[in-house]
């Protein structure tokens, strides 16, 4: 039977199904889908539906990059944002550049694709550009269950991520280039854009910089910019023209992780001392207690 198209929201409670009946089936994920095979059935769970153009964009790339080496990059050692927030603020007006397109351009400026792919690539949406360059970094995790419970797991990642991560890291350079340049006006970077305290010449020094190197960007004046450093997270918000604007700093955890560990862990049954349903078991654990640390030494404060 061909796969069943079908929204995350189900994946749990499907997976807790097979695991409490004691079924045997194999769970696949990646980065934008989940497929149980359970006998000749297969369910797939999708986060968000991408469009045609999407994959045509994203054919583009693999085909450009195919037969040109793979670049080496050590993908833990990436940073993705970077800030030095200790405590709440709050500032009237902050300045913001964003680069457009970030990753696409540097493939491009890099010769790891033509002219004619980029021009296609930068002529579809914003979710279009992020999510075709993003495949090039899919991976997708094999779990086995026997009875219910799981018996192995195996990550499968793309041949090609290191152009991905090679953008990823690119990217971070260049943002740090900016931060150096911010000085003491520097606020905060996060991914592909930089805030900072108003400064006119440091904007318009940023923007020839990027300019430089054919980057396309765009230039931002926010108000109530406010920062939050919580126990868990550190919440950025502010109006950008008119419209509040919130960015979270990621969790340990994915959503799609917690949702893993939840169901894997999910059923009743007699605890298993071996494999990975007690790994599992103690990633989920370990996050609990540091939670419970946390908060205790919050209270004694």
């Amino acid at each position: 039977m061909p796969p069943i198209l079908m929204r995350m929201g189900n994946a749990r409670s499907y997976i807790t199904y097979l695991q409490e009946s004691h079924m045997d089936f194999i769970l696949t994920s990646s980065n934008y889908t989940t497929q149980v095979e359970h006998g000749d059935i297969k369910e797939k769970f999708v986060q968000t539906m991408q469009s045609n153009r999407t994959f045509a964009c994203f054919a583009k790339l693999k085909s450009q990059i195919k037969d040109k080496p793979v670049p080496d990059i050590d993908k833990n050692s990436l940073i993705y944002f970077h800030h030095d927030f200790k405590s709440d603020i709050y500032i009237d007006t902050v300045y913001n550049i964003d680069l457009k397109s970030a990753y696409a351009t540097i493939l491009y400026n890099d010769k790891f694709i033509d002219k004619k792919t980029f021009e296609y690539i930068m002529s579809s949406t914003k979710q279009e550009r992020l999510a075709s360059v993003g495949m090039l970094a899919s991976r997708k995790k094999v779990f086995q269950f026997k009875s219910g419970s799981p018996i192995s797991e195996e990550e499968i990642v793309s041949e090609k991520s290191g152009f991905f991560f090679h953008a990823v890291k690119r990217t971070y350079d260049i943002m740090s280039d900016l931060k150096k340049v911010c000085g003491n006006d520097y606020l905060y970077t996060w991914v592909d854009g930089i805030y900072f305290l108003p400064n006119d010449e440091v904007k318009d020094w940023c923007v020839r910089h990027l300019e430089k190197y054919n980057f396309r960007c765009s230039f931002d004046v926010l108000t109530e910019f406010e920062v939050k450093v919580r126990e868990d997270n550190t919440l950025v918000t502010f109006k950008k023209d008119g419209k509040r604007k919130v960015f979270n700093l990621p969790s340990p955890m994915s959503e799609f992780k917690r949702i893993m560990i939840d169901a894997v862990l999910s059923s009743n049954r007699k605890k298993s001392e071996d494999g990975i349903g007690k790994k599992y078991k103690q990633i989920k654990k370990e996050n609990d207690d540091e939670r419970k640390r946390k908060r205790k030494g919050k209270r004694s404060k």
